[in-house]
């Protein structure tokens, strides 16, 4: 019979930290978890939410992410985890929120491992909700970050964000609030942007030589984050070619003839192991477009139930 152990968001989230999980996500999407099948998600539009079911395995481990996205709801993204080993003798299950938000910011941490320049100092974060605390931290753990600016819709909220990383996180960089992305996107080395925006909030002719964008909000094909200039200007990069599918940020580009799937330069896991592959010049604009992948939900849930060592005893 096998044996389960239940861990809530709080257990998930003290078991994972950012650069053991980058180094995590370069290894197995290297083949350190030997060879990895991934079936095509099953996306279902329920009308106020999207409900995604990600199944992923290797010879020793399976797992499947069960998650909805509400458009209108407060958190937005509830999600559960179920992981198993290769006897089944264990069966993690796992809530999946502080799961999937380690995750995505991880993922983008290690493409800007790749993409952004090495001394990269200043990030502007747009977008103030669960996920951003997630995305600063893990920039940050590759990257010498001395400066974060913040920029949210609701201005109060980037405030709380402020308090929260400078009181609760201890963090170690100067962050400052701002009101306008036009203003100061060209100060930023890298510009993470993580929202629900349904028309673009970075353009194209804002950008500046050298900069790395890390998109991460747009997952539907009627929402953006960038405008098409974005597309043209930046070298792209995305965690699958399902973005193609999936995101408004490349398919309206690509409508209006001004994108095509063969100027995606690489994957995630072709970064991780095509030597060579990545930012090719201290001027080049580079940009990393995710929408989630069922590996590194895996792959982080491996380590996850790796590093609990000895649950507690009441679970």
């Amino acid at each position: 019979m096998s044996r389960e152990v239940e861990l809530d968001n709080e257990m998930v989230d003290q078991a994972i930290e950012a650069k053991e999980l980058i180094d995590a996500l370069r290894e197995g999407l290297s083949g350190g978890l030997g060879k990895m099948e991934v079936p095509e998600r099953d996306v279902k539009d329920w009308g106020d939410h999207i409900g995604l079911i990600m199944p992923a395995w290797t010879d020793d481990w399976f797992g499947v992410k069960r998650v909805s996205v509400y458009k209108d709801k407060i958190p937005s993204i509830e999600a559960t985890y179920e992981l198993s080993d290769k006897k089944n003798e264990v069966v993690y299950k796992m809530k999946g929120e502080a799961l999937t938000a380690h995750r995505t910011a991880a993922a983008s941490a290690l493409a800007s491992s790749y993409l952004s320049r090495e001394n990269s100092a200043t990030l502007l974060m747009i977008g103030a909700g669960m996920l951003a605390p997630f995305m600063i931290s893990a920039h940050a753990a590759i990257r010498p970050i001395k400066k974060v600016m913040l920029w949210n819709r609701s201005i109060t909220k980037a405030k709380l964000l402020k308090d929260f990383l400078e009181n609760e996180q201890e963090c170690e960089f100067k962050i400052e609030v701002i009101e306008s992305i036009e203003h100061h996107i060209s100060k930023a080395d890298i510009v993470c942007c993580a929202t629900n925006s349904q028309a673009p909030l970075i353009r194209g002719e804002w950008l500046v030589k050298g900069q790395h964008l890390d998109l991460v909000g747009s997952y539907q094909p009627h929402a953006r984050e960038a405008n098409t200039l974005v597309i043209e200007r930046a070298s792209i990069y995305v965690d699958s070619l399902h973005a193609l599918e999936e995101t408004g940020d490349l398919i309206t580009p690509m409508q209006e003839g001004k994108f095509e799937i063969g100027d995606v330069v690489g994957d995630l896991t072709s970064l991780c192991t095509t030597k060579n592959l990545g930012r090719k010049s201290a001027d080049e604009i580079t940009l990393f477009k995710s929408v989630g992948m069922a590996s590194e939900d895996l792959i982080a849930a491996v380590l996850v139930a790796q590093n609990l060592k000895s649950p507690p005893k009441n679970l």
